[in-house]
């Protein structure tokens, strides 16, 4: 019988004890591409590293989580949803998806488009109210941009010098937003 890459990908959001793992994979990904990420290496090992309190922070299902695809029991791809919080009545139909990565080794396997499918599906269960998803994609990446267009997002605008990577090297952001009811 033929097996896909998903009868031995796991796709789930974190828990408190994927900790160590959510690190490594996020230390690759700000060394691999500093430009995707709104910190560098230094700011996220001195908040994250010695407590598991930012960590957890993170973790607050179904309003904030990290959603995981893991080999075995490694993290190999990941993203960040966040909402606002439900008494904020004026923007709660908002959610944003930011911090995609997957290691290179697990590229072009579908593991990122199958991460955002799971996401549709817990926001259309666990949190029927969010009408619009949002996300600032660096402009250089191109598989993430391209990735977003497949499943309909629009671009609506650019965030010129989003990011400072030196003293005079900027990243700009593309903005799409994904409008999931009428």
């Amino acid at each position: 019988m033929h097996r896909s890459i998903f009868d031995i990908i796991t796709i789930r959001p974190l828990r408190n004890t994927d900790r160590f793992e959510y690190l490594r994979l996020m230390e690759q990904a700000l060394r691999e591409h500093p430009e995707a990420f709104p910190f560098d290496l230094p700011y996220f090992v001195e908040q994250f590293r010695h407590s598991p309190e930012p960590f957890h922070r993170l973790l607050r299902f179904p309003a904030s989580f990290l959603l995981g695809a893991f080999f075995e029991n490694e993290l190999v791809s990941m993203l960040r949803f966040r909402s606002e919080p439900a008494n904020n009545h004026r923007v709660h139909h908002r959610g944003a998806i930011d911090w995609v990565y997957t290691d290179p080794t697990f590229r072009r396997l579908g593991i990122a488009h199958q991460l955002l499918r799971t996401l549709f599906e817990l926001i259309r269960t666990e949190l029927p109210a969010i009408e619009q998803l949002h996300t600032a994609v660096a402009s250089s990446n191109v598989p993430l941009r391209r990735l977003y267009q497949r499943w309909d997002f629009q671009q609506y605008g650019t965030e010129p010098r989003a990011v400072k990577l030196d003293d005079d090297v900027y990243e700009d952001y593309v903005l799409y937003v994904k409008f999931l009811k009428p």
